[in-house]
C-alpha cells in the first residue's frame, strides 16, 4: 500500500494520518508529489511552508480557543512521516526541542506539552457543497465547532453541531498556554540552578530555596553535580599526572639504555669486555662483599 492509500496507517507509527479523510483523486496527486520530491518533506521545508502559508496567525501559540485551519493542517501533516510542534513562530522538531528544553529534568515530554490536532470530516451540505474539514485539539470534549451549524434555523442544523463522519489525527502539535506555561518554568529552573549551584557547591541551600527546591527536586542536584564535575576534574588532573611521570620515567629508561650501549661500544674498543658483560661477575661481586672466595666447589 502507497504512500496516501486510504486506510493506511500514519506515517512512523504515530498512529494517526488525517490521508484517510483524503478523496481518492487528491491522494492520487499527493503520491505523485511525494515520487516527484523523492519522499517526505525535511524540517526545512516544512518551516518554508509554514512561512509560506502565514500559519503564525493561523496556529497563534498561547490562543487556547485558537481553532487551525483544518485544511492547511491535512496539507502539511500529508507531507510528514514525523511529528512537527509549532512553537510560536517556530516549527520544530522532537529533537530540537528535547534539546533546548529541560523535558527530563521537570519530567515531561514535548507531547504532554504540546497539544495535538486532529481533524473532522463532514459530509457535503445543502446543495451539493463540497466536503467540509474542521480541526480541533486531540480529546476535546466539546466536539468540533461549526458556526454555520450552531446558528442556522432548526430545519437545517437543529440548532446543534453535526457529528463528523471521521476523525483522524495529526502528527502537527500546538503550542498553547500549557506550552508558554512550560517555558516560564524552564527559565525559572535554569535560573534557580544557575544560581543555586555555586550554593549546593559547599552544603544545603540558603533556606529561602527550600520551597522551591521542593517543587523542582532536579534544581536539588545541581550542587551535587557541581561537586562531582569537580572531583572528575581533579581525577583527570591527577590522571595527567601520573601519565607525564610515567612519559618521564620511559624517557629516563630510554637515556639509561642509550648510555649502556655507548658504553658498551667503548669497552669493545678496548678491547675489554663489559664488567657487567664478565663471566661469573655478579657472584664474584657478591662474594668480595662477603669477605671472602668462599668455600670451593664440590670435587676439587
Amino acid at each position: 500500500m502507497g504512500p496516501g492509500a486510504a486506510g493506511s496507517p500514519g506515517p512512523g507509527g504515530l498512529g494517526g494520518d488525517s490521508r484517510v479523510l483524503w478523496e481518492a483523486d487528491e491522494l492520487a496527486r499527493l503520491d505523485a508529489e511525494l515520487a516527484d520530491r523523492g519522499g517526505y518533506l525535511p524540517i526545512a521545508a516544512v518551516r518554508a511552508l509554514v512561512r509560506q502559508n502565514t500559519l503564525k496567525e493561523t496556529f497563534h501559540s498561547g490562543a487556547e480557543n485558537c481553532v487551525a485551519d483544518a485544511e492547511l493542517l491535512m496539507e502539511l501533516d500529508a507531507r510528514i512521516d514525523y511529528p512537527v510542534f509549532v512553537a510560536g513562530d517556530e516549527v520544530l522538531t522532537r529533537e530540537e526541542l528535547l534539546a533546548r528544553y529541560p523535558f527530563g529534568r521537570l519530567g515531561t515530554t514535548p507531547e504532554a506539552v504540546f497539544v495535538r490536532q486532529e481533524i473532522g470530516a463532514f459530509g457535503p451540505g445543502g446543495g451539493g457543497a463540497a466536503r467540509e474539514y474542521l480541526a480541533r485539539d486531540a480529546g476535546d470534549a466539546e466536539g468540533f465547532a461549526r458556526v454555520e451549524d450552531l446558528l442556522g434555523p432548526a430545519g437545517a442544523g437543529g440548532g446543534q453541531p453535526r457529528e463528523p463522519l471521521r476523525v483522524a489525527a495529526t502528527k502537527i502539535h500546538l503550542g498553547k498556554e500549557r506550552w508558554e506555561s512550560f517555558t516560564l518554568l524552564a527559565r525559572l529552573y535554569r535560573g534557580a540552578a544557575e544560581i543555586l549551584a555555586p550554593q549546593l557547591e559547599d552544603g544545603p541551600a540558603a533556606p529561602g530555596w527550600r520551597p522551591l527546591l521542593a517543587l523542582m527536586p532536579g534544581a536539588a542536584h545541581a550542587g551535587e553535580e557541581a561537586r562531582l564535575a569537580r572531583g572528575e576534574r581533579a581525577l583527570d588532573a591527577l590522571e595527567a599526572r601520573a601519565a607525564a611521570l610515567d612519559e618521564r620515567a620511559a624517557a629516563l629508561a630510554a637515556r639509561e639504555e642509550g648510555l649502556r650501549v655507548r658504553e658498551t661500544g667503548l669497552f669493545a674498543v678496548l678491547g675489554l669486555p663489559h664488567p657487567e658483560d664478565a663471566p661469573g661477575a655478579g657472584a664474584g661481586d657478591g662474594a668480595a662483599g662477603a669477605g671472602g672466595a668462599g668455600p670451593p666447589p664440590p670435587g676439587c
